[in-house]
Parts: C-alpha cells; structure tokens; sequence
C-alpha cells in the first residue's frame, strides 16, 4: 500500500473516519482492527526449518479445531481485502488472514480474524482507502477490488454471538488438545523482566521512526 500513487488521500480516508494507520512489519496490504477483530500470533523456533506453508497449515488447523462446525478452506479470496493463499474462509467467505515474519531464530504467523462487527462497513472503507488512493492508475502494482460479499464474521458464520473472550477460549481449548498447554503464568512475569521492557522500548521506537512520513501523509491533501 506504500505504493498508492495517492497514499496521503488514502490516509485522510482513515482518518477521517476515526482509525490510526501504521506500517505493519509482515503482510503488504490493508487489515481492518477494530475491537470486533482478534489478533493470534503463533511463535515457532525455526529449528525444525517449518515451510511457509507449514507454518500457515499449523494456523490453520488451530481454527479448525476450535470451530470444527465451520468447513474452513484455505484459498485466496481475491476481492477480499488483503488477500492471500492461506486467507481463511468459509463457503467462499473470508473471516481471517495470515503473514509471517522469519529470522534465524524463529517464526511468527501472525492472523487477524473478524470475529463480529459490522464487516460490510469494513470493506467499504478500505474500498473508499484505495479509491482516493487512486490504485486503479497505478501502472506498477496491483490493488485489491474490494466486494462486501465475499467477507465476513465468524459470528454470521456460527449464526451466533461470539464475543472476542470465548473466541479466544476455543482457540487456547484447540491448543490443549493438540497437546500444547497454554501458560497463563509465565507471561506477568515477562512483562515486569527489564530485558523484555528494553526491547519493547526499542521495538515501539523502530515503529514510531518508520510510521513518521506515513501519519504526515495523513495529515495532508497530497503527497
């Protein structure tokens, strides 16, 4: 997306609707997060060298076993906003969308997944993004058509209520039946270690000096 030919009109769009913006460290294209949206990253050492797609599948099936009622596909949804292979979907619906981030060390797939909300205001708005973005003159790249109907909520898709809380409980319920017990206690722990305080402040200084020229963007009629 920092390839619009009018990424500051974009911004304002956001903007002017209330959202922040920031350049994310994985994926390329626009996600929507609202307090409808769950975010779930999964940190893996690179020991075992997992494929890309191994890593996606690992995701993957963690979804279908915490919602085994949905028959959950992965393929790309093309008029989907962000899409990609591994786009999580239903019946042709997409509900979530994963990246990764790889270094020596390890890997972390990262998804967002729309959990409710209204998802037809979601897409209209990133459609409004690459519109005053103008994406359809770019030359160079290619930008997503955004359709509303090929979109949608976990919550429509269960034909109930979800709230982010029991979402996340199904997703660390999965978790123990593969074996893998979450710990709830070593985390308050992290967050007091001083090792742990220097790298977020370091991280959120990374993130504030590459998102600097973005928010100017925002701020003005043109680039």
């Amino acid at each position: 997306d920092l390839k619009l030919p009018q990424l500051g009109h974009g911004l304002r769009v956001l903007a002017s609707d209330g959202y922040g913006f920031f350049v994310r460290n994985s994926g390329g294209l626009a996600v929507i997060a609202d307090r409808g949206v769950l975010n779930v990253s999964l940190f893996l050492p690179n020991e075992d060298e997992l494929s890309i797609n191994g890593a996606y599948e690992l995701m993957t099936q963690l979804f279908r076993t915490a919602f085994p009622s949905l028959p959950i596909a992965t393929t790309e949804i093309v008029h989907s906003y962000c899409p990609g292979k591994y786009d999580l979907s239903v019946r042709g619906q997409k509900f979530a969308g994963m990246a990764q981030r790889r270094n020596r060390a390890g890997i972390v797939v990262m998804l967002y997944c729309s959990i409710f909300g209204n998802q037809d205001a979601r897409c209209a708005l990133l459609r409004r993004f690459y519109h005053e973005g103008k994406a359809a003159a770019s030359s160079h790249f290619t930008f997503p058509v955004i359709r509303s109907e090929t979109m949608t909520t976990l919550s429509d898709l269960l034909g109930r209520p979800l709230t982010l809380e029991q979402a996340t409980v199904a997703l660390l319920n999965a978790l123990a039946d593969t074996g893998i017990a979450a710990d709830m206690n070593s985390m308050p722990i992290l967050l007091r270690d001083p090792a742990y305080h220097k790298a977020l402040t370091e991280a959120t200084a990374d993130l504030h000096t590459r998102n600097r020229s973005l928010k100017k963007m925002g701020e003005h009629d043109a680039i």
